[in-house]
């Protein structure tokens, strides 16, 4: 084999080469990316080799799942003096939180943030993350060592002088030149602005095409990585012997000492003394492994340390030189050396002493137990190397052992073999937990190398818009302080335990308190606090992590009830939260049983706000059906969040949601729980889902809606138009790999069906009749075949066939069937869905005739039922014998009910040459196999329990649809017949198609529906909606809320309602609030999607029209336009008449933006004067990507309407916002929305010559937080 090239680094070095290849090569390039370096980079036209020592270090947790983190580095003159002047404040640093105010008030601040005024978000970020590093560096500052002129950090078994830790390094440096000890050129260098930029992941370097590695430690893996390496493709091993003969090492079998030795945890170092003692005084050399550099030093400040006569300790800080001479030294007569476990590999302790030789050799002192094999393989071979001699001993603290899940007693009292293998087995099963941990890394790892090699794919492109757009969403991934992504909790739980609690409701929150800290453990970075209360408080945990909190015993005092002391206590530990960690939004979680002795509490709760603004509160009711303390309380948060709690299962149920809703968003907005609102929820979770997922992939009109009751509704850049009810889209997401959909069972059963039909055709036109006779006797199923022993053509009969319709139709009903079972279920278990299906009808029709039974509709019916529990709301196209679409699980039981009434007839000649009870006797299997599933936990399933739920209240439901039709006398015999077939769930026959539909499926026995049916397409996604019935009830401005339950943020506006209202004839709503004239029609509704023409608001939508409570229309003729009140702020708007409260002002006008358009200004100042309704709130959060594909599937404006150029026409433009807490007691305006305009409402009376101001929220300013 030729090489070119070899090239040498460390692991840690191997990303930032790749990098530094990748962009030589790309620069060197006419300008585009060669294909092979979409990778990694390719050198020449030759192929590349890793070559890698010590290869299973690759696999083990210091690389494997990690990520190799590069910096933009920015040493600007203006990085350099807020780092100066930070370090200078340092001593006013001890409130985090209140310094880093400060420090956005300084100049120096203010000058880094104009330097990069497209990066304010950015700037601000790393500028708190400054303010942490340093507070981090000042109590943990002394993890570096300074070799006079460079910082460096301990890394494995050395001392890295490339490594930097964010800003705390740049501060070690300030702290050494305060010393003195520092140039200020080496100031400037090392005093930058640290913008990370990109996370490469360690386990992609393994995608060269050929990979060598070299380990001593081969044979000791495990499990996981032998599976690691496969994945790599690494499948040849070569063993090479040792040149030294045979290997005289000693463990269990060592004649003399102790192999495995179980110490107390006080007489852990005493022990390892005496045994370094014992091995010194047979003139053997000692060499002691801890696990780490703590542990060492721990045993050089115990008094045994000092009893020893010739050691050395071997620790990373020393100089190599010094390293060097310790380790030759090690290998001597009477020498003991004391090293952490990063000394074990690697480092050559060769012995070149005779004496010691005679003595045995090294003797290897193990102080802990490694957590895998290799490792303490490497360390014994610390010894006996080159053919010497040499002993290993383990000795372990009583701690370490009870980690490992195992009694210190039981191990003492064991053989040394038996002990081991006891060691050996908890190591096992403490790996597998680290291989679940390992996984999780490595998936979000690989994430991160993604969009890290997307943004470098575009700075390298030359696309600086398109990488400027990457590293902001880059950015935000990687979660850096100060950023919502990144938000970070401290959840103070407070648990009654008064008298009412004692027993069962106690054992019930305990539950729930263990659902709730299992959803937290998806957040690393959360802190988790518990406080019990009766008319006294304790704290059982302090800022501990999910897993501490979980492990929590929780037990009762069982006193009275009383709510300030917990809340006193609660306050407590929210100020030390906000001192000790950065940015941490508190969250108060506060369950009681009942009512408190106390007082309404309010007062304390508005304290608690007004001193922590970005508190979450959530109060839970527990055992009782309301609570107006609690109710109280909650009401005095403006973040708060009231939940009744009946039972232990609702309080799981509620403890999880309140988890979810942090864990998934990283935020929380305000919220109440109402049905309507979660109805909205429901709407805002499915608007989201076809923007993201269905335009992009699919293009606008490829999309396929279908509404629960057979109803179109209007969202445009759908075809046929979006509903409100149950959306169902054609784009299903990627299955696992691990679980491949069942298509091979599939096809295997058709093409069983095909040849068989086939054979038979053959055998039938012959005149000997031998293959003929065969296939009758074992393909057909009956009484007289069984008896014969034949029973294989209980199943053989299910896939045989005579004549040419009936194998066609079964064939094609199967396959249009199947593929849905096919989708959910894997190869093996649908394999033996149609082996249970097929069994059962072919038993049930031996059982009840004497003729014999062949062919696949009985399986059929089986799978039918079987799919119908697997997804009962798939819609299949009927194009035969009339046109229309179904729910299978209307089609499936109408199916059984109409075999139940051929049954029934099976004596009639027309009725008799159909096999029904092999139908049935199917269908019933089917069925037998989806309920046993269902309540074997198998969520795949429905309940069926809830599908007879929904036919009952169909029977009883006598009421209209959505549009508000009464239903008439001839609904109810299609109701009947629908009830008589056996339909558990049917459209509303709103439309003669649907009755249509009932009375032909009956008529022709449900079967040549099924041969022309067609499903939805694959993974099909089904959202059910709700109507906003009760968006307008409060305020006509857009409410916002989000639901616990799934984390999904919404917002509504009043248009759908009003949409709902509008038809030819007046309608009263909820008993008469909301009335509509009889002149109100749906055009000027629509009007809205259109945009706003020449004619003006009033005109255009009649929205005078509109006899709505609150609704006070003002034309635009009482506005002024001149010098605004508040500094800075230019021309504002002002009133010359009086306007009272509710008055809402003429719309924001201006030019309807492109998603191109869109795309440009997003994050410039150009935005400012940009409004978008709340439906297009997504567009912030796609990438430049997603919005390309928006456009090119057509969707052709964004809606949002930009008013830079409109002044005139467009008065409200020159509305100003708060900006101060002072300024905030001005503000007499708000923003609202109908449909897909912006308009202001008063929320007071204005008197006359007043300025209309509005408050702009929490997210608008960077230097504000809203009113």
């Amino acid at each position: 084999m030729e090489v070119d090239e070899l090239k040498s680094h460390t692991l840690s070095q191997a990303p930032q080469q790749a990098v530094t290849e990748r962009a030589t090569s790309a620069q060197s390039s006419t300008g585009e990316l060669p294909e092979a370096l979409t990778t990694f980079p390719a050198y020449g036209d030759g192929e590349e080799i890793l070559l890698v020592d010590e290869v299973d270090v690759f696999f083990g947790s210091d690389f494997y799942g990690q990520t190799h983190n590069q910096v933009a580095v920015l040493a600007f003159l203006e990085v350099q003096a807020l780092l100066r002047e930070i370090w200078k404040n340092r001593d006013n640093a001890a409130n985090l939180r209140a310094f880093n105010q400060q420090v956005f008030e300084w100049k120096e601040f203010k000058a880094l943030l104009q330097k990069f005024p497209d990066f304010s978000d950015m700037v601000k970020s790393e500028v708190t993350q400054m303010c942490a590093d340093m507070k981090d560096h000042l109590e943990t500052g002394n993890d570096y060592i300074f070799n006079g002129s460079k910082i460096g950090y301990k890394v494995m078994d050395g001392i890295a002088y490339d490594v930097v830790k964010g800003y705390k390094t740049a501060f070690a440096y300030l702290q050494e030149a305060s010393k003195g000890h520092v140039d200020e050129a080496i100031l400037q260098k090392v005093l930058a602005l640290r913008i990370p930029c990109c996370r490469f992941s360690y386990a992609n370097l393994g995608s060269s095409p050929k990979i060598l590695g070299v380990s001593g430690t081969i044979e000791a893996l495990g499990k996981y990585e032998w599976t690691v390496m496969q994945r790599f493709g690494i499948s040849s091993y070569t063993l090479v012997p040792s040149v030294y003969g045979r290997n005289n090492f000693a463990f269990l079998n060592q004649a003399h000492g102790m192999p495995i030795t179980i110490s107390t945890d006080k007489d852990h170092s005493f022990d390892i003394f005496t045994q370094v003692t014992k091995k010194v005084q047979e003139d053997r050399a000692v060499i002691v492994f801890f696990r780490d550099v703590q542990q060492v030093i721990d045993f050089m400040q115990s008094t045994y340390y000092s009893k020893v006569v010739n050691k050395n300790a071997l620790l990373p800080n020393l100089l190599d030189a010094d390293k060097d001479w310790i380790a030759k030294k090690a290998a001597t007569n009477r020498q003991v050396t004391f090293a952490p476990a990063i000394f074990g590999r690697g480092t050559d302790f060769c012995c070149f002493d005779e004496k010691l030789e005679q003595a045995g050799g090294v003797h290897i002192i193990q102080a802990f137990f490694s957590d895998d094999e290799s490792e303490e393989v490497q360390i014994q071979g610390r010894t006996a190397r080159q053919g010497k001699s040499g002993t290993y001993s383990i000795i372990l603290a009583d701690s370490e052992v009870k980690d490992l899940g195992l009694d210190p007693a039981s191990l003492r009292n064991m053989q040394a073999q038996a002990c081991y293998g006891a060691l050996c087995q908890a190591r096992e099963r403490k790996r597998d937990r680290f291989v679940k941990e390992m996984e999780a890394k490595l998936k979000k790892a690989n994430a991160f190398d993604s969009k890290s090699h997307a943004y470098l794919d575009a700075l390298l492109a030359g696309d600086s818009c398109l990488a400027t757009d990457r590293l902001k969403d880059l950015y935000r991934q990687l979660g850096r302080a100060g950023l919502r992504a990144a938000a970070a909790y401290h959840f103070v739980c407070c648990y009654d335990e008064s008298g009412s609690m004692r027993g069962p409701p106690w054992q019930q929150l305990k539950a729930a308190h263990s659902a709730f800290m299992q959803k937290l453990q998806h957040q690393p970075s959360a802190k988790v606090s518990i406080v019990q209360f009766d008319c006294s408080s304790r704290t059982v945990l302090e800022f501990g992590d999910a897993a501490q909190a979980a492990r929590t015993n929780l037990e009762g005092n069982w006193g009275g009830t009383c709510f300030e002391p917990a809340l006193g206590e609660a306050l407590r530990l929210m100020r030390a939260g906000s001192q000790k960690f950065l940015s941490l939004t508190p969250v108060l979680l506060f369950m009681s049983d009942g009512e408190n002795i106390d007082g309404d509490c309010i007062q304390t709760i508005t304290n608690m706000q007004r001193e922590f603004p970005a508190l979450v509160f959530h109060a839970v009711i527990f055992r009782k059906s309301d609570s107006a303390r609690l109710r109280g309380m909650v009401g005095a948060a403006s973040n708060g969040h009231f939940h009744i709690s009946i039972n232990g299962v609702q309080l799981v149920e509620t403890f999880s949601s309140i988890a979810s809703s942090l864990e998934y968003t990283g935020r929380v907005t305000s919220c109440t729980t109402s049905l309507a609102e979660r109805e909205r929820v429901a709407k805002r979770q499915l608007s989201k889902f076809v923007k993201q997922q269905v335009f992009p992939k699919l293009g606008p009109r490829s999309v396929r809606v279908f509404t629960e009751r057979d109803e179109m509704a209007s969202i445009p850049g759908t075809s046929p138009p979006l509903s409100y009810h149950t959306l169902v889209v054609n784009a299903g997401e990627p299955r696992s790999k691990s679980d491949p959909p069942g298509f091979v069972a599939l096809s295997s059963l058709l093409a069983a069906n095909v040849v068989t039909f086939g054979c038979w055709s053959v055998a039938n036109g012959r005149e000997n009749g031998q293959m003929r006779n065969t296939m009758l006797g074992h393909f057909l199923c009956s009484r007289s075949h069984l008896q014969k022993g034949r029973w294989h053509t209980l199943l053989t009969s299910c896939i045989f066939h005579q004549r040419p319709a009936h194998c066609i139709f079964n064939t094609c009903a199967l396959w249009t069937v199947g593929r849905i079972a096919a989708e959910h279920l894997t190869n093996v278990e649908l394999a033996g869905l149609f082996a249970a299906c097929g069994l059962g009808s072919s038993t049930g029709h031996v059982l009840l005739h004497r003729r014999p039974v062949l062919g696949a509709s009985g399986m059929l019916m089986g799978v039918f039922t079987t799919s119908s529990m697997l997804q009962p709301e798939r819609r299949l196209s009927v194009v035969a014998p009339f046109e229309g679409w179904m729910p299978i699980a209307d089609l499936t039981h109408l199916f059984v009910g109409v075999n139940c009434i051929g049954f029934a007839l099976r004596r009639s000649p027309l009725f008799q040459h159909v096999a029904w009870a092999a139908h049935i006797a199917g269908a019933a299997a089917g069925y037998g196999v989806g309920w046993l599933s269902y309540f074997a936990g198998d969520k795949r399933f429905a309940d069926p329990l809830a599908i007879h739920k929904k036919i009952a209240r169909m029977m009883l439901d006598t009421t209209t649809s959505r549009a508000g039709r009464t239903a008439t006398a001839t609904d109810f015999p299609c109701r009947f017949m629908a009830i008589a077939s056996g339909a558990f769930v049917l459209p509303e026959p709103a439309h003669p198609q649907s009755r249509r539909s009932l009375l032909t499926g009956a008529l022709f026995a449900g079967l040549p529906i099924a041969s022309l049916i067609d499903p939805e397409p694959a993974a099909a996604r089904i959202v059910t909606l709700g109507l906003p019935c009760r968006c307008c009830e409060r305020d006509w401005c857009a409410t916002s809320c989000v639901e616990a339950s799934d984390g999904f943020e919404t917002k509504c506006n009043c248009h759908e309602f009003l949409s709902e209202l509008v038809s030819s004839e007046q309608k009263v709503v909820s008993g008469g609030l909301y009335k509509l004239p009889a002149d109100a029609s749906r055009a000027r509704l629509d009007a809205m999607d259109a945009g706003l023409g020449e004619e003006g608001w009033a005109s255009q939508l009649g929205w005078k029209d509109a006899n709505l409570l609150k609704w006070n229309p003002e034309d635009g003729s009482h506005l002024k336009v001149k010098t605004s009140t508040l500094d800075g702020a230019g021309e504002g708007l002002f009133t010359t008449e009086a306007l009272p409260a509710n008055t809402v002002l003429p719309p924001y006008q201006g030019k309807p933006l492109s998603i191109a358009e869109f795309r440009t200004m997003r994050g410039t100042r150009d935005m400012d004067y940009v409004w978008c309704p709340l439906r297009e709130e997504g567009l912030f959060n796609f990438t430049d990507d997603q919005l390309v594909a928006a456009e090119k599937a057509g969707a052709a404006t964004t809606f949002c309407i930009d008013g830079r150029e409109t002044a005139e026409k467009n008065p409200t433009r020159y509305i100003n916002a708060a900006r101060s807490k002072e300024q905030c007691k001005k503000v007499n305006v708000k923003i609202c929305e109908f449909g897909d305009v912006a308009y202001f409402r008063t929320t007071k009376d204005v008197k006359r010559g007043a300025e209309l101001i509005t408050d702009y929220g929490s997210e608008y300013w960077e230097d504000f937080e809203g009113c």
